[in-house]
């Protein structure tokens, strides 16, 4: 999915209920998806095989801030 969905991308990693081995029926996959340098951060949502992926769409920067106001916040966004 990643190779398909995202060729440019730097690197790519899981998060989430599924992650942690917590997911249900209803989970969906967290994907992050990191470029080099991007305009805006962004999400996007669909299905792949069967399955719902939330996508959150960063570059280091964009990455870092949200990590750091989820880690201030002590909790993530939704």
């Amino acid at each position: 999915m990643v190779r398909e969905r995202y060729q440019a991308a730097s690197f790519a990693f899981v998060a989430g209920s599924i992650m942690r081995g917590q997911g249900t029926n209803l989970s969906d996959i967290d994907l992050v998806v990191v470029f080099d340098t991007l305009e805006a951060a962004h999400r996007e949502s669909f299905t792949f095989e069967g399955i719902p992926v939330e996508v959150f769409v960063h570059d280091p920067g964009t990455l870092a801030w949200f990590v750091n106001d989820d880690a201030a916040r002590g909790a993530p966004r939704s």
